[in-house]
Order: C-alpha cells, then structure tokens, then sequence
C-alpha cells in the first residue's frame, strides 16, 4: 500500500496501533524453533506430519462411527396421574395410576394378573400392581391416595417386562390430586315468608372433604370499604356461620341479618390461603374471594313489560301483558301502582289531513299529559300468581292488533321484603299479530275404520288448508 493511500485511510479511520498479547512472542520463537529443526530434520519432520494427518483422520472417522452406532431401543413412557376420586359418590374408588408404554413390553403370562415385583411407589402405598394390556400398567391403591404429594414409581425392566425391552429411565414422578376449593355461588337471600330476614349465601366446593376447623378459622365476610382491594380498606366486619353437606364436600357461609341500606353495596367473602382436606395434605396457596350484591332501599326494579298470547282450554286466543320485577312483590301492590292506557292511532297534534299512516309510538318520551288525556284506560284482569309474592306479573287484556300501549308503575311501589321502585317505570308496547297455529283436536290415536273417519282440526289466521 502507497504512502498516499495509507495517508488517505489513516484520515478516514484514524491509526491503529496494535500491540500483540505476552503469549505472542513465546508462540513465534516455538515456531521459528521448530522451522529450523524442521530443515535440518527433513525425515522425521515429514514422518511427524504424516502422523498428525493420520491422527486427526482417525479422530474425525471415530466420531462417526460413534454418532452412526446402532442406538438400543427404549419404550416411551406415559404417566397418567390419579385425578381425585367422587367423594360425593357412596360407592366411588380412587382413581388408578396409569402407565401407558409405546410398544408391547409386557409379559403375555402377566397380563391381568397381580404383579408382586418390579414396580414399587415411594412413599409406599398399599394397593395392587397389575398389566391391563400389553403395554399398559396400572396401580390401584387399597385406600385414598395422600392429597397433593409426589410420588415417585420405580420400575425395574429386567424384574417387569418382557425379555429384550428398555427403558431409558427407571424412575417417573408425578403428584397427586390437590386439596381445591371454588365458589360456587353467591346470592342475596330474602326470606319468602319473613320480609325482615335477609341476608348472604355463598356456596364453596370442595375436591376433598374439608377440615372444617381450618377452613372456619379462615373465612370473613365484610362491607366493602371506601379503597380498593379485597378486604385491604374493608368496611365493617360481618358476622357468619358455616353449614356443610353431609360429606363436607360443599360450605354454606351464611351471613348474620342484614338490616336494609339506603344505598346499594357490596358484602365481601375472603378465605385466607391454608385451608385443607381432612385426610391431610397442604392447604390451598391462593386466597378466595366473593362478593355479593346487597340491594338498598331503592333497588327494587322493574325489569321488563312485554305483550303475548296465549290459548286457553277452550282453544280461545287471550291477549297477555306480562310485568317483570327484580324482587318479589304482593299483587295486590303491583296493581295498585300499575295501569295501562291505549294510545290513539294518530298523534293529537297532527293534522288530519295528513294522518294516512298510524303513529308511531316507540319509546314512552313521545306520551305527554295531553296524549294521555286522549288515550283509553285499558281495563287489566290479574292472573292467578304462582305464589304469593311473585317477581312475574300477568295481566289479561283487549286491544286491537298493531295499537300500542302506554304501559305506566308509579315509584314507591314496594317488595314484599321492603325494597321501593325509585322512579317511575314507562314503556310503550306494541299489540303483535295473533301467531298462526294448526291443531289435530283428536289425541292421538289409530283412526277407526268405520264411520266418518274424519279427523277436526283447529286452525287461526289461515285462510286455508291444503291436506
């Protein structure tokens, strides 16, 4: 390279000015060294050349032969852990260990019989070892399995299975089914016969019977608090008591009463981490949490007012309105706050001249006062309830098809449990087309073969039938 040249890249790059490491200099003197033997020993350096090359050959020619070497061939193993048994069933077993192999490997003189070696479980659990098939080995223990605890199977190949088959490993853990608890439930409970009496419900399940001293040692019920979190900021604590079923597989945690609030809030279930079978084993490493809703003096609702139809005994078509509340209330006060009024066909403001199509009354923000001083009572017959303080409300009634009606519950209309409709609930609602509908009056039967041999049929808004 040109002085130039090495000026121009040296004002581009900069200059490099490399040092060579201590071990350089030892490195260059043992191969100047090793040159001049070289040429002064020209036979034996070649002979030690000729022995390097043939060195590394045999290396290279080792290490496939190593990696191309036939492989002994070793059956895959498959552990199936023991899922908990169904403790809520009377005659129920535990579940069996099962370990499923991919090639045949077990003796043919062995399969459905008791196995007495080659297979042990540490710790030691009693039960029986025995092939269910060819390739499948099965433990089923003589009592329950310990809850949540590993447990190692240590198969013996040479003691277990058929001459010539492998296995890679002789050891295969696995853990058995853990201590688990879930919410089932969680609901605001109203007494049907003691409108005084409410309070919380919430139903826990169980995989395992449940200790029931550490479980009740662990659970609280409190009012959510103003911050956030579960029971970090809580409220006032509650008092509760805990019911199980008969195997304790499920807890009932029922709050004391509750005395009613004028605003709507939120009662909080917290089991701490810990809680744990009664046959042993850890406890659960999570903590629970539930909430329920407690409805305030004015939660009461009105969910939902809708028209249909229904036919009676007589085959005769009644028109049905239908009231939906969110808690239970006495007929006698639904019908004291509830009324329904028939709107007209055309609007009262509008022109008769241009009243060619009916009006549309879609949303109840269209019904003033001077509408409804136009607009018809509709006289309401209450059905029977199907008890005495029922949520769903039916009502008879006439109305033309396509008409609509002004449906109207005043607030304070109450719950047989206290509760009060804060506001009033309007809709309007549209009086639907009667369904068409074909009937065979006969029940059903072979026709005879004498007399008229007819059969009656009952038919609505058909303007005929073809058979």
């Amino acid at each position: 390279m040109s002085t130039s040249s090495r000026g121009i890249i040296a004002d581009l790059l900069g200059r490099i000015d490399w040092q060579p490491p201590p071990w350089w200099d030892r490195v260059a003197r043992r191969a100047v060294q090793y040159h001049r033997w070289a040429r002064q020993n020209r036979p034996q350096a070649a002979l030690l050349a000729v022995g390097l090359l043939v060195l590394g050959g045999a290396t290279v020619a080792g290490v496939g032969w190593w990696k191309a070497r036939p492989q002994p061939q070793y059956a895959a193993v498959t552990v199936t852990a023991p899922s908990a048994r169904d403790y809520a069933v009377t005659d129920s077993r535990p579940e069996p260990l099962l370990i499923a192999f991919s090639e045949p490997v077990a003796p043919i003189e062995q399969i459905g019989k008791a196995i007495e070696a080659g297979a042990v479980l540490s710790p030691r659990i009693e039960g029986r070892w025995s092939w269910d098939d060819d390739a499948r080995l099965s433990f089923r223990p003589a009592a329950d399995w310990p809850v949540g605890q590993r447990v190692v199977a240590t198969l013996t190949a040479a003691t277990l299975l058929r001459p010539g088959a492998r296995l890679k490993e002789s050891s295969y853990g696995f853990v058995s089914a853990p201590f688990l608890a879930v919410v089932d439930s969680a609901e605001f409970y109203q007494d049907p016969t003691d409108p005084q009496l409410k309070k919380a419900v919430i139903a826990l399940r169980f995989s395992h019977p449940v200790d029931t001293a550490a479980f009740e040692e662990r659970v609280q019920l409190a009012f959510k608090g103003k911050g956030s979190g579960w029971l970090g900021n809580s409220g006032p604590k509650v008092g509760l008591r805990v019911s199980y079923d008969e195997r304790r597989l499920k807890a009932f945690v029922h709050s004391e009463p509750l005395t009613m609030q004028a605003e709507a809030t939120e009662l909080q279930l917290r089991v701490a981490a810990g809680v744990r079978s009664s046959l042993g084993g850890p406890g659960t490493d999570q903590v629970i949490t539930s909430a329920v809703k407690v409805p305030g003096r004015f939660s009461l609702a009105v969910q939902n007012a809708a028209l249909s139809f229904v036919t009676n005994e007589r085959l005769e078509t009644e028109q049905i309105l239908t009231v939906e509340t969110s808690e239970g209330v006495a007929p006698a006060e639904l019908q004291r706050r509830f009324k329904a009024w028939l709107l007209p066909v055309h609007h009262p403001d509008s022109a008769p001249d241009r009243r060619e199509q009916p009006f549309e009354w879609n949303t109840p923000a269209l019904v003033a006062d001077e509408v409804l001083a136009v607009a018809e009572p509709v006289a309401l017959e209450a059905l029977e309830p199907a008890s005495a303080n029922p949520t769903l409300h039916s009502f008879r009634f006439k109305a033309d098809v396509g008409r609509y009606l002004y449906v109207r519950t005043d607030k304070g209309l109450k719950s047989f449990g206290g509760f009060e409709l804060g506001k009033r609930y309007d809709a309007t609602l549209q009086v639907p087309e009667l369904p068409r509908e074909v009937r065979l009056l006969q029940s059903g039967a072979l026709l005879s073969l004498r007399g008229e041999r007819k059969l009656s049929l009952y038919s609505r808004d058909l303007p005929a039938l073809r058979y």
